[in-house]
């Protein structure tokens, strides 16, 4: 019997043992998936960041085009250059030289070698995001 009784006691404290392993492995994996819930919310928020620059460039960028266009039409008019292709500035698939194919050849822009990040246009930069969301959410790329 009082083998039995130490036999017990013995793996009652193993129990709280364990028990204490549990509660220590259970904190660390909050404490994990708090870490990673905090850098997905930055990547999400990276994201978001990165689109908002993309509309804001792409608008300041056919204003821009837009203008300089219509300056070239006024000397042209005035005679004092040649007219200019004509431009458009809306979306359309007719089109041969619309200001949005320019940013379509602007995300097409390959680099070679080491690249810095202010090298690339808004649009790489939400690529290279989505990327590594993908890659830390396990997903796979091409």
């Amino acid at each position: 019997m009082a083998t039995g009784k130490v036999e017990i006691a013995r793996l009652q404290a193993v129990i709280k043992l364990k028990d204490k392993e549990m509660n220590r492995v259970k904190k660390l994996a909050k404490n994990i998936l708090d870490q990673r819930t905090e850098v997905e919310l930055f990547f999400l928020q990276a994201l978001d960041e990165v689109r908002q620059q993309i509309f804001h460039s792409r608008a300041h960028y056919k204003q821009a085009a837009q203008v300089a266009y219509q300056k070239l039409m006024l000397k042209a008019s005035t005679g004092k250059e040649e007219y200019p292709k004509i431009r458009t500035f809306n979306k359309s698939e007719h089109s041969t030289n619309c200001v949005y194919q320019d940013m379509e050849q602007a995300d097409k822009c390959t680099h070679v070698g080491k690249v810095n990040i202010s090298d690339l246009t808004w649009e790489q930069k939400e690529k290279v995001l989505r990327l590594l969301f993908a890659k830390m959410n396990g997903f796979k790329t091409n």
